[in-house]
């Protein structure tokens, strides 16, 4: 299927929607069908691929921040700078902030918003901490 045949399908599907009284399934339809003007690609397949190639860098992103935390591990000051990165960038999503407080924290649950991940960031991080110092007693006593 090309990519013009997929266009005109979906303002046929936004139509019928409009016709049902989904004004906003058939409003996110015609923006989808209209991201296609842009588009060099001639099938849905060059299409998927650019699209793909378009949302690498937001991936690798995360992947990027998931990396400095973990670097970071319970070091307060390397932990609080990473921190304040990802406050200030304005490109983070509440998805990737919530795909990077998942990947730190272990918790798979989804989160209501930017500032909710980021305070189970900073709880993830205090725990890690308290643990950390927890071991460092633990390992300076001697069972006899």
């Amino acid at each position: 299927m090309g990519v013009m045949e997929l266009k005109t399908a979906l303002m046929r599907i936004a139509g019928l929607y409009g016709a049902a009284g989904s004004k906003d399934a058939a409003q996110d339809l015609r923006a989808v069908a209209g991201l296609m003007q842009e588009t060099r690609a001639s099938d849905v397949g060059e299409l998927a691929a650019e699209i793909t190639d378009a949302l690498a860098p937001a991936e690798r992103l995360v992947q990027a921040y998931i990396e400095r935390f973990s670097k970071a591990d319970v070091d307060r000051s390397a932990f609080a700078k990473v921190l304040a990165d990802l406050k200030a960038d304005r490109n983070m999503t509440k998805a990737d902030v919530g795909k990077i407080a998942t990947a730190y924290s272990g918790d798979p649950r989804s989160w209501k918003s930017k500032a909710e991940a980021l305070r189970e960031i900073e709880a993830s991080f205090v725990s890690r901490a308290y643990q950390a110092s927890k071991m460092k007693i633990v390992q300076g006593y001697k069972p006899w």
